[in-house]
């Protein structure tokens, strides 16, 4: 029976052996390590470059730290001396151009009359070129007087000899102008051109003045001849009507005549419309007359059928047909049922044989087959729950080590729910300390924090807010707002622009707790004002002020009115143009 736990113990003690060889290798392994890290120490500690850096049992990933920032100020040092050589050697090179550049600067100034002295090297390079300047204006000066001499002189001869050609052109035209003059009634006044152009003028338009003379003339006779033609077509119209002419006013005649064409027109259209709306109305009744006539022929056919004197008897004939015809197919199925049940090959067999049966005698064998039935059903389940239980303690007597198995498998949960309620508990207690920890911290802080937050975000909406306060919601705290009107807000119920506003007051807050303990880092902000009235931006942008002197702060923005707020506000900010 203990044969299992038996073979389980030498198991169990073959793995102990080997555990314990195995913990006997790790052991030896680690004193062979801690020997290796005690040597490098030591070397370490011998070749180390700043032997008074550290204190003796200082860790070794202190002093290699500690060496591998003297390597690094070590080439930084000979990077800057490295620079500081170049540095003189291009001072002195330099130096000695300038010297050069001086001498043949004042070289030159000697040449043209000019005394150098002992000017420094800017100071004669600033007089060679007003030197060089003051020559070249005189130069393009003279240049540009002679140029013009030549210029005024050709055309001088030019307009010389246009003159010259105007007067033989004239004494020509005089001539001409003569002669022309002398056929003519104004032969007279060729002394005076204006004159004569006026006269020519009035005699040019002569033509144009009596074609327009002729043509209204003709259009006159025209109109003439249309208002007579008018006239007798009215009397026509009239003759034909048996109507005087009116021929003292024409036009109201024929206007009368117009409104009596359109008043017969419309009459016309109407007895049209009229004669076609009958057409369709009798159609119609005779269409109705046919449905008249047909349920006429049927109600008649309808009440001969069934022997009655109105509609009311054949709808109740109708109804009864319907339900004659139901009981009718009721039947035919009973039939079928019937003749199934009995398998029999016709309805009259079937009542026949029904006939011959005892009705009293079937229900007393019906009675006692129904007792039977009951008896046979219980003794069946008293059978079935005495086999199961049967069954049951059958299997539990076994004569295998499932026994042993179970215990041990008993065990095993045991020692896992133990581990796990010690898990659990351990896991328990460190959430429980890490609460009470960032309790204890946001107690410490908040009281700070909180006040800086209220402060600013009572700045920037311009005290319509007088700050935040916190209220306990299950396992958190929820953030309120204070408005100046009284009564409180929760964060979520805010508008879109002062949420972000309280969003950029926490983040004030705690930048400036942050940089109170650590160094500061930079402050960097992406278009948070884009909902922001203008002057909630100013206090926005004072803020930012303030908290430039601990840290730098950088706004990025693509709005230029949030850039001349800044320059206005802030005194000493910078402004950078980052388009391309």
């Amino acid at each position: 029976a203990h044969a299992d736990r038996l073979a389980e113990m030498r198991t169990l003690a073959v793995t102990v052996a080997t555990r314990t060889a195995a913990v006997g290798r790790e052991a030896a392994a680690l004193e062979a390590a801690r020997q290796a890290l005690d040597d490098l120490r030591r070397q370490v500690l011998a070749r180390h470059p700043t032997p008074a850096a550290l204190s003796d049992d200082a860790p070794l990933d202190a002093w290699l730290d500690a060496a591998e920032r003297w390597a690094g100020r070590r080439e930084e040092a000979l990077e800057a001396h490295r620079r500081l050589k170049e540095a003189e050697t291009t001072l002195a090179a330099t130096r000695a151009e300038a010297a050069t550049a001086r001498r043949h600067i004042s070289e030159a100034l000697a040449a043209v009359g000019l005394k150098s002295g002992d000017l420094p090297l800017p100071a004669l390079a600033q007089a060679a070129e007003t030197a060089l300047k003051d020559g070249g204006d005189r130069a393009r000066e003279v240049e540009t007087a002679t140029v013009a001499v030549r210029e005024r002189a050709r055309d001088l001869e030019a307009r010389l000899r246009r003159a010259k050609a105007a007067r033989a052109a004239m004494e020509t035209w005089d001539e001409a102008w003569a002669a022309a003059l002398a056929g003519t009634w104004f032969a007279d006044r060729g002394g005076s051109t204006g004159a004569v152009r006026e006269i020519l003028d009035r005699v040019g338009g002569l033509p144009a003045a009596v074609k327009a003379r002729d043509d209204v003339a003709h259009r006159i006779a025209a109109m003439e001849e249309d208002c007579a033609g008018f006239v007798a077509e009215l009397a026509r119209i009239h003759a034909a009507l048996d109507e005087p002419a009116g021929a003292a006013d024409p036009l109201a005649a024929a206007e009368a005549l117009m409104r009596r064409h359109e008043a017969a027109r419309v009459a016309q259209q109407m007895q049209r419309d009229t004669a076609a709306r009958l057409e369709a109305l009798r159609a119609d009744r005779q269409a109705l007359q046919a449905d008249i006539w047909a349920h006429e022929a049927e109600r008649d056919a309808r009440l001969a059928f069934f022997g009655v004197d109105d509609l009311m008897a054949v709808s109740g004939c109708l109804q009864a047909c319907a339900r004659r015809d139901d009981l009718a197919g009721k039947a035919a199925d009973l039939g079928q049922r019937i003749t199934a049940e009995l398998q029999v090959p016709g309805l009259d067999e079937a009542l026949e044989r029904l006939g011959r049966i005892n009705a009293e005698a079937l229900a007393a064998e019906a009675g006692e087959l129904d007792d039977t039935l009951a008896q046979g059903e219980a003794r069946t389940r008293d059978l079935y729950a005495e086999r199961s239980l049967a069954a049951e303690k059958l299997q539990a007597i076994g004569g295998d080590d499932a026994v042993a198995r179970i215990e041990a498998e008993r065990r095993v949960v045991l020692l896992e729910i133990e581990d796990l309620a010690l898990r659990f508990l351990r896991l328990r207690a460190g959430r429980m300390l890490a609460d009470h920890a960032l309790t204890a911290y946001r107690d410490r802080h908040r009281s700070s924090m909180m006040q800086r937050a209220s402060e600013a975000f009572r700045l920037i909406t311009r005290e319509a807010y007088l700050g935040l306060t916190t209220r306990a919601d299950k396992d958190r705290e929820v953030l309120i707002a204070l408005p100046r009107q009284g009564g409180s807000k929760a964060a979520q119920d805010l508008s879109k622009g002062t949420r972000f506003q309280l969003y950029l007051a926490l983040r004030l807050a705690g930048y400036e707790e942050f940089a109170a303990v650590r160094p500061a880092v930079p402050f960097i902000a992406d278009d948070i004002m884009e909902t922001f009235d203008e002057m909630r931006s100013e206090e926005a942008f004072r803020l930012f002020g303030r908290m430039a002197a601990i840290g730098q702060v950088i706004y990025f923005t693509h709005h230029r009115h949030l850039c001349d707020i800044a320059l206005r506000t802030v005194p000493g900010v910078r402004v950078h143009d980052l388009a391309p």
